[in-house]
C-alpha cells in the first residue's frame, strides 16, 4: 500500500469519527433482525441501567480483528458489569462468521447483520470499519468512534455508569 493511500484512509477515518460527538438518534432495535451463532435470528432488547458499545466490524478488516484484542483484554481485566460489548458483523456468508467467533473465542455477544429486512449499519450510515456506537439503555447514541478505546475514553470520561 503506498504512503498517499494510508494517508487517505487516515483522512477518511477522521472524518467518520465526530470528536465532539452530540448524535441526537435513537435506535428502534426491534425494526432490526440478527442472526445468532446458533443460526437463530433475534433482535436486541438492551436492559434498563447498561451502557451498551455496538461494534460494527467484518472478517476482512484488519483494523477490527486487531481492536478485537483490545476488547478481549479490557473483558479480561476490567468490571464492566454495567457496560455490555455487541459484536454487529455485516459479513455475508453467516458460516464462515461462525468459524471465525468459535475458532478465536469471542466472549462477548455477537450477531450477525440480517439483510432480509432493515439493515442497521446503512440506516445509520456507517461505511467505514470498525466503528463503535456507545448506545444507553433506550437506544440513544451518544458516541460514534472509529476505536474501542476511544468509545471506553467517552464513557470514562462522561462518567457514564448507568442511564
Amino acid at each position: 500500500m503506498s504512503y498517499s493511500n494510508i494517508i487517505l484512509i487516515i483522512l477518511i477515518s477522521l472524518l467518520n469519527t465526530k470528536p465532539n460527538p452530540n448524535i441526537e438518534t435513537t435506535i428502534n432495535f426491534s425494526e432490526y433482525t440478527f442472526n445468532t451463532t446458533r443460526g437463530n435470528q433475534t433482535s436486541l432488547t438492551l436492559e434498563d441501567n447498561k451502557i451498551y458499545i455496538l461494534d460494527f466490524w467484518y472478517l476482512e478488516c484488519p483494523p477490527c480483528v486487531k481492536d478485537h484484542g483490545v476488547i478481549a483484554e479490557y473483558l479480561k481485566t476490567t468490571k464492566h458489569k454495567n457496560i455490555e460489548i455487541i459484536g454487529i458483523s455485516i459479513d455475508r456468508s453467516k458460516s464462515k462468521w461462525i468459524t471465525y467467533l468459535d475458532t478465536h473465542q469471542y466472549n462477548w455477544t455477537n450477531y450477525n447483520e440480517d439483510r432480509s429486512g432493515k439493515i442497521l449499519y446503512k440506516d445509520l450510515d456507517i461505511e467505514f470499519f470498525p466503528t463503535y456506537l456507545v448506545v444507553n439503555s433506550k437506544g440513544k447514541i451518544l458516541q460514534k468512534s472509529n476505536r474501542f478505546q476511544k468509545a471506553l475514553n467517552f464513557i470514562e470520561s462522561a462518567n457514564l455508569q448507568t442511564q
